[in-house]
């Protein structure tokens, strides 16, 4: 066989410029088809079916181009071609079109994904991490059923619900509800599927509890939010002297179902709230169901049952701490006030530190402790405990959303600490007003109006309000201070705390309403006469600093001082104070309060 006359053959049929164009035109065709199939969601097997059919179309068209040629009259053999015609120019001139054509359409291509795209990428890459947000697992801890023979321990099933909850919040990347985000939902008669819809999850787990004597019956199971699917079962059939060990190994076995890594350490249980009572244990968890029923002043019998676990165990340092904060929750912002208020905050900070003494890498004693220094007694270098707090229990920040703001030199770290607490918890009333107050902080003023007005919608409880009308007023939405001061006394009618009383009446004195602002002073006056707790004086100072009548603010600062009142934290970045600020007296009293010695951390 003559190669090269078998070589010119093919040249003179213009099988090579067929070839070089149909390489063009498939290449192009499978550039654009693996752009433009996804958009459709079609599945990737037509795109490898495109391709297959294009390779073998391939010999296909070389054995075409050899045999026919294309003229002006139409398709013809090119053996029946008069050697003066065959092949024809026509047809060379056709493919000299086609392949300039669809290569200056893969030159534009491939600039495309060698600038473009990279351009593209790059400016995604910024929305990479909220992107990456959407993907990350979630699962949510359904309340457990109390299917014990007297249904007499719920308290048993909410214990297993809190603890199961806090051991899954230590595996690093799996987003887990808080539970008053899932309690809330199920207030609202909503089925674990709802639940599971709202709150975005990818899985959530279900169980329930037979408790007979000491022994205990736990079903846990994982299921899948896709399709409901079970993913995980078990039955424990145990004695309860190995509750610890169950919740470890339900931790661990979720963790390892999802695909985590993680150490058995780090979702453990932690030492401070084992026992090796399990009456203590009893105790110490119907004392955290009954507190989880109320808010504020919690019931006398959580302090008779922490009592009581502490004497069966003297180094359970876990029910020491919840004494501690229980008999500090006695003293709120809006309570009353009793006789033995100071012996009490004495006696719940030597908890706290006899707690730290003992078990200094438990941080719950340091953010409690640093809230009743720096609420009770003013030392506002605490704040370096509620950090150190921070760092050893990242989890449970406790008041931090309050104390950042106010003490922190932050507010975008404050801004991210809000915005994590929502995703984990967006049916908490805590969680929008930490996140309205950071939007507030950061100049996200538009955003923080909108959050606090649909918290207060959503819920009408009084919980938003006391919040709600101080960003109101620093904004200087006047009527909307009114409206939501009014709206807390119609949801709460028996309350009227200095904080609502005072911002109302700041309020009405901007917008004239001299006769309403008279009464609310007097009002606050007659508080402030009787009782620290709610901080009047604190509110007076702050009224009367905005009518300008200074000498009475630094009067009702001075008491307010003198009778330690909580809301003295705010007094450096409250804005109605602003009028003080030339005053002399101002810096003397920022520098007596601590003020300019906070430990700025972050």
């Amino acid at each position: 066989m003559d190669f090269k006359k078998y070589f010119q053959e093919l040249k003179r049929r213009k099988v090579f410029k067929a070839a070089v164009a149909y390489v063009a035109v498939a290449w192009v065709l499978i550039q654009v088809a693996s752009a433009v199939l996804p958009a459709f969601d079609a599945p990737p097997f037509l795109l490898k079916a495109l391709i297959i059919l294009l390779a073998l179309g391939f010999p296909v068209n070389l054995v075409f181009s050899w045999v026919y040629d294309v003229t002006p009259e139409g398709l013809k053999k090119t053996d029946e071609l008069p050697d003066s015609t065959a092949p024809s120019q026509f047809k060379g001139r056709r493919l000299n079109r086609v392949i300039i054509g669809f290569l200056s359409l893969a030159v534009i291509i491939l600039l495309y994904n060698q600038f473009g795209r990279s351009q593209t990428n790059n400016a995604e890459s910024a929305s990479t991490k909220a992107t990456a947000d959407s993907t990350i697992k979630s699962i949510a801890v359904m309340p457990f059923k109390d299917n014990s023979p007297a249904a007499d321990h719920e308290w048993l099933a909410s214990a297993l619900v809190d603890v199961i909850n806090n051991s899954l919040k230590n595996i690093n990347g799996l987003r887990v509800i808080a539970r008053p985000s899932v309690a809330y939902l199920e207030s609202t008669n909503s089925t674990p599927v709802s639940i599971a819809e709202n709150l975005e999850l990818t899985h959530y787990l279900e169980g329930s509890v037979i408790r007979i004597g000491n022994r205990i019956r736990i079903i846990v199971t994982l299921i899948s939010s896709d399709d409901f699917s079970q993913l995980w079962s078990k039955n424990f059939d145990e004695d309860m002297a190995s509750i610890n060990e169950i919740i470890d190994e339900v931790a661990s076995s979720v963790g390892r179902e999802l695909n985590y890594e993680f150490n058995l350490s780090e979702i453990s249980v932690p030492a401070t709230e084992r026992t090796s009572s399990t009456e203590a244990w009893d105790l110490y968890q119907k004392a955290k169901y009954e507190g989880s029923k109320v808010i504020g002043a919690e019931p006398t019998i959580v302090r008779d049952y922490l009592e009581q676990a502490i004497k069966l165990d003297s180094l359970f340092f876990a029910a020491y701490d919840a004494l501690g904060y229980h008999i500090s929750s006695q003293y709120t912002w809006d309570g009353d006030l009793k006789d033995d208020f100071e012996k009490d905050i004495e006696k719940a900070n030597s908890l706290y530190e006899f707690v730290i003494q003992k078990e200094p890498s438990y941080g719950m004693p340091y953010i409690h402790l640093a809230i009743n220094k720096i609420w009770y007694e003013q030392d506002l270098e605490a704040y370096a405990l509620y950090l150190k707090g921070v760092e050893l229990t990242p989890a449970k920040r406790g008041s931090g959303n309050l104390f950042l703001p106010a003490l922190g030199d932050n507010p975008e770290k404050h801004y991210q600490w809000a915005m994590a607490g929502m995703r984990e918890s967006p049916y908490e009333p805590s969680s929008w007003t930490a996140k309205g107050l950071a939007e507030y902080f950061t100049g996200r003023h538009d955003a923080a109006i909108k959050t606090f007005e649909e918290a207060m919608n959503k819920f009408t409880n009084g919980v938003i309000q006391g919040t709600a009308v101080r960003v109101f007023y620093a904004l200087g939405k006047y009527q909307k201070v009114i409206n939501s001061g009014e709206s807390y006394f119609t949801q709460v009618p028996n309350s009227r705390p200095a904080r609502i009383l005072g911002y109302l009446a700041a309020a009405h004195y901007k917008l004239g309403n001299q006769q309403v602002y008279e009464s609310l002073m007097e009002e606050l006056k007659e508080q402030a006469a009787t009782s620290p707790i709610g901080s009047p004086a604190f509110h007076l100072a702050m009224v009367n600093a905005q009518t300008g009548d200074h000498e009475s603010t630094f009067q009702w600062l001075d008491k307010a001082i003198e009778d330690k009142e909580v809301e003295l934290f705010w007094l450096k970045v409250e804005p109605p104070f602003q009028p003080l600020y030339k005053d002399p007296r101002w810096e003397e009293l920022m520098e007596e309060m601590g003020f300019n010695d906070i430990p700025k951390i972050f």
